[in-house]
């Protein structure tokens, strides 16, 4: 309210100063908020565009071609007739253009309404901001939700233990007040003002510290999260689904792949600077859908990251509380072509194969280039030889292959695709489960 009769008044003095040159009018009110949002939109928009840059240039995936060698494409033609190859591609694309577009829509949205949330320019100002509210929810409403990286990694559960619930409601309001906070000084004292001010140098230093506690409050998020992820016994409690039962080589937990944030509904996922997601994150969130994701942590885990709701087992008697899980899950999801071939995993896949699960479990393979996954690709093979798919032989070149399903019955169907990312995974990951589960689930954004 001050500002535009403070800036009135510093010309009106110019004015009457003797040989001042003759002073530019001041900016209205109107132009006095549309300057301030934009430079506010402009400093989130540079901010989340660096932080994706940063990740593109760091993805080893970006380059990673996914076509099939030459000598294989006529047998791949041959497979796809026969039901044995599904390209998830064209899927993985849809959902993508769709994800863009409800962001286009979504920004067009808040850059209606963001000048109207100065008090300056009411009450016309409330109408812009009705009206943006509007545009940026119309995605939500009529678009189509057409991807499938659904889910939750870990959402709050207020009833938690009370410590355990203390400490999410301290990491949560922390978290929240660093976001604000710089969302605050980024509308008001930031780049926004900076044509409105001549103090330049300090808005900009403003801008950067603001944006310093979006980092900071985003993370904190995380932890928060992570805080508040139920166990698999707690999630198991609430949801009375059949549990989707992770399997996987424990050196593989580190596998990250870049997460598509634009398409995350949280605002506070979209302004995150981590640029990349666990890998089994992705697998959690698309198969939450279906059932309960459980999985267990490695020995002696403090804070379990996020993903798959897990427990710690003990390690001289996990065997038979897994083989328990096997039997009892609704689908079982393997992490294939581990970097090492660990007894650990040699036994769930013999427990797999002798309680005859194959027709309900999903081989994924992990995110990586294509020569390195070929090598643990080779070496994952020859423990399937051990078991009764032995029969039939798995893709021989795992370069587009994502997700493979089998049974003794039919033999191996791999889901393919042109490229290795959170879209074609998921995609890779829904028609898998469709053709074992039958389950058709309602897709929505990607979310944590």
């Amino acid at each position: 309210r001050d500002l535009p009769l403070a800036r009135r008044l510093v010309w009106a003095q110019a004015e009457k100063a003797p040989d001042a040159p003759s002073a530019p009018s001041p900016p209205g009110e109107a132009a006095l908020a549309v300057l301030f949002a934009a430079g506010t939109l402009v400093v989130v928009l540079t901010y989340v565009g660096v932080a994706s840059l940063a990740a593109w240039s760091s993805d080893p995936l970006r380059r990673a071609g996914l076509s099939p060698t030459d000598d294989l494409r006529a047998c791949r033609a041959v497979d796809a007739s026969a039901g044995r190859v599904v390209d998830v591609t064209s899927t993985a694309n849809r959902w993508r253009r769709t994800a863009r577009l409800r962001l286009g829509v979504e920004l067009a949205g808040v850059a209606v309404a963001a000048p109207g949330v100065f008090p300056f320019t009411w009450p016309l100002g409330l109408v812009f901001v009705a009206v943006g509210a509007v545009v940026a929810g119309l995605p939500r409403v009529i678009l189509v939700r057409t991807d499938q990286l659904t889910g939750s990694t870990g959402p709050p559960r207020w009833w938690l233990p009370g410590r355990r619930r203390l400490r999410v409601a301290v990491y949560s309001v922390v978290s929240g007040g660093c976001v604000l906070a710089g969302i605050a000084g980024v509308v008001l004292f930031g780049v926004g003002a900076v044509m409105t001010s001549p103090l330049f140098r300090v808005n900009v230093a403003i801008a950067v510290v603001s944006v310093a506690l979006v980092a900071a409050g985003t993370l904190l998020y995380r932890r928060t999260l992570r805080v508040a992820a139920a166990t698999a016994w707690e999630l198991r409690q609430v949801d009375p689904r059949p549990m989707v039962l992770y399997l996987r080589a424990f050196a593989d937990d580190a596998l990250t792949l870049r997460s598509a944030r634009y398409a995350r509904p949280l605002l506070l996922e979209r302004l995150s600077p981590r640029g990349f997601d666990r890998f089994e994150e992705t697998i959690a969130r698309t198969l939450t859908a279906v059932g309960p994701v459980v999985a267990v942590n490695p020995p002696d885990t403090g804070l379990a990251p996020l993903g798959a709701a897990r427990d710690t087992l003990d390690p001289e008697d996990w065997q038979p509380q897994v083989a328990h899980r096997i039997r009892a899950a609704g689908l079982i999801v393997i992490g294939a072509a581990p970097a090492t071939p660990a007894p650990g995993l040699a036994w769930e896949l013999s427990a797999v194969d002798g309680h005859q699960r194959w027709p309900t479990t999903v081989l994924v393979l992990p995110p990586l280039p294509s020569e390195q996954l070929r090598r643990r690709w080779t070496r994952f093979a020859a423990l399937i030889d051990d078991t009764t798919m032995a029969g039939h032989h798995l893709p021989p070149d795992p370069t587009s292959v994502l997700v493979v399903t089998g049974s003794p019955a039919t033999g191996w169907t791999a889901m393919t695709a042109t490229r290795r990312d959170e879209w074609t995974y998921a995609a890779g990951l829904a028609v898998a489960t469709e053709r074992i589960t039958g389950f058709v689930g309602t897709p929505v954004p990607p979310d944590t």
